[in-house]
């Protein structure tokens, strides 16, 4: 007697190619095996068995990106409505909804940035928010902060936040037993910036980093000649009566970037400098390497002789840059 045995198995697949939809959740799954065989060479009745099936499960996965270069922006103290993005990705088989929550870094930065709000799609608002994302498709946001002011953050400081995306309405199952006929939440999340694997949030960082002009200020005197001592000359002048005594200032750019409107002034009414009648000022910018020769006169700065309020401005004076300046007086 032949005898021959032949499985056949018909089954659900879904193709996967490079823009292939994962199954929905809830979606039903048969699977039926059909067994057929010859007795004495004569075909049989095939026989059917099929399990009871199951329900594709609902995959949990979220996932925020930075997409600023570098995940920085440049900004500059006092500056508001500052801008970083970023894009939720829904990378799941289900529309999701999601919390938008934002976080300052427990440290390794010098500054929070204040007054933050997002737009998720609808305009800025408070934190936080909700998005609505559909299954394997992303989002972008805008996160919207202030600088505080010069004083309070300087060149290169960098203020930093966290923005995490929290899944909404959904109940974790990933140790529960596995149960075909239910649909079940598997969070499938990755470990962002400061949540946990598998825990159905992420998050990612944004930094903002301060450029911006760091001046500094230094003034001295000299006097260069009196009544007894000419300019110039071997022995040393004094601040007598009818000397000229010549103010020198020095102002450095340490910052990385240029400082416009720069102005010295000085009010000779003030400070016991009544005594005191301007006779020129002027100055010269150069690289801050260099030092200043308090001596040389360098560009006029358009003071006219006896002026009371001295105003010197040179614009602008850029990153690296030192101003020398000097205010020429008599002693009355």
């Amino acid at each position: 007697m032949k005898k021959s045995l032949v499985i056949a198995s018909v089954m659900l697949f879904g193709f996967i190619g490079a823009n292939a939809a994962m199954t929905a959740p809830g979606t039903d799954i048969n699977n039926t095996a059909t067994l057929s065989y010859d007795v004495n060479a004569v075909h049989q009745t095939a026989v059917d068995a099929s399990d009871a099936g199951f329900k594709v499960d609902r995959k949990i996965d979220v996932e925020v990106a930075n997409t600023d270069a570098a995940k920085t922006v440049d900004v500059t103290p006092g500056a508001t409505d500052q801008n970083l993005h970023f894009t939720i990705a829904n990378k799941g088989n289900d529309q999701e909804e999601y919390t938008l929550s934002y976080a300052d870094i427990a440290s390794g930065d010098q500054f929070d940035p204040t007054n933050c709000q997002i737009d998720a799609g609808a305009g800025f608002v408070n934190f936080t928010t909700t998005i609505t994302i559909a299954a394997e498709t992303n989002s972008s946001v805008t996160v919207q902060c202030d600088i505080p002011a010069q004083g309070t953050v300087h060149n290169d400081d960098n203020g930093t936040i966290v923005l995490t995306a929290t899944v909404n309405n959904r109940t974790k199952a990933n140790d529960d037993v596995d149960d075909p006929a239910v649909v079940q939440d598997v969070f499938a999340d990755g470990a962002g910036e400061t949540d946990a694997v598998n825990n159905g949030d992420y998050s990612d960082r944004g930094t903002y980093h301060v450029v911006s002009a760091d001046l500094s200020l230094a003034k001295t005197s000299i006097v260069t000649e009196d009544p007894v001592h000419a300019a110039g000359g071997a022995a040393k002048p004094h601040r007598i009566p009818g000397a000229t005594v010549r103010y020198c200032f020095v102002v450095d750019n340490n910052g990385s970037a240029s400082a416009d409107n720069v102005k010295i002034a000085d009010d000779f009414t003030a400070d016991n400098k009544s005594d005191l009648t301007v006779v020129k000022a002027g100055y010269t910018v150069q690289p801050n390497t260099n030092a200043c020769d308090c001596t040389a006169d360098g560009t006029d700065a358009g003071v006219a002789a006896g002026a009371t309020n001295v105003e010197i401005t040179v614009t602008p004076l850029n990153a690296g840059q030192r101003e020398c300046a000097y205010i020429e007086a008599t002693v009355n």
